[in-house]
């Protein structure tokens, strides 16, 4: 699975896999790695970034607030996109 992953990230993905670096917090990490799959995979039948994004609004509705400085967060980690990520 380890090798599947990688491959897909490396080259679906075009995101340059190292086996050392940085560590960055998941939170940043899940946001680029979807917006980059939902841009590969566009006719998937997963949820576009759009969709994602008002999901998770709506589910945090009682919270608006909250989840739209976590919306406007993952928004800016998504746009940052990845250069690498690390492996291990």
């Amino acid at each position: 699975m380890r090798q599947q992953v990688g491959q897909l990230l490396r080259d679906v993905l075009k995101i340059t896999v190292r086996r050392r670096g940085r560590r960055r917090p998941l939170w940043k990490l899940l946001p680029a790695l979807e917006l980059s799959r939902a841009q590969a995979f566009p006719d998937s039948g997963l949820p576009k970034w759009p969709d994602l994004r008002a999901y998770l609004r709506n589910v945090g509705a009682g919270q608006a607030d909250a989840m739209a400085q976590v919306l406007a967060q993952w928004s800016d980690a998504a746009a940052a996109g990845l250069e690498y990520v690390t492996q291990g």
